[in-house]
């Protein structure tokens, strides 16, 4: 079985989510193909299949749902991954989920973490390098045990 780990999929109505609350940078991500449309879908099933691919994991990086304002970072993340256990669940043969989380609040994050793993069938995260403009490696990402 060949899996690309490296899919990306977002909907028109998650990055017109994103650009509400600033994001500025999702047009490169709009009209590639890469929507989870009826025609989007289609296509993507045949280059898979062209290329001998047959299963996705799908993440929103890099436009994940990393917002200063933790109620918004957590609201979209819930729908990133809700809608990707929906498509998961739908094309259970084709795609498989890592959860987006909502960082950098990191409490939330370990919460949203446990709900995709243990009630979403995610079977990874997929985190950027950056989180708002601070490395992985940053304090402020820490999470504390005690």
């Amino acid at each position: 079985m060949r899996i690309d780990v490296h899919a990306h999929l977002w909907t028109a109505g998650y990055l017109d989510r994103l650009e509400r609350l600033g994001k500025t940078d999702t047009g490169t991500q709009r009209g590639i193909g890469a929507d989870a449309t009826a025609a989007d879908l289609d296509r993507r099933f045949a280059l898979m299949d062209r290329a001998g691919i047959d299963l996705q994991v799908l993440s929103v990086a890099p436009q994940s749902p990393h917002l200063a304002g933790e109620s918004d970072a957590v609201a979209l993340a819930d729908a990133a991954n809700e809608s990707y256990a929906e498509l998961a669940a739908r094309f259970p043969g084709r795609f498989r989920i890592f959860a987006a989380l909502p960082l950098p609040h990191t409490d939330a994050a370990l919460r949203e973490l446990t709900r995709a793993f243990d009630d979403l069938g995610a079977v990874g995260v997929g985190v950027t390098t950056t989180v708002l403009g601070r490395t992985l490696a940053d304090a402020v990402l820490y999470i504390h045990c005690s």
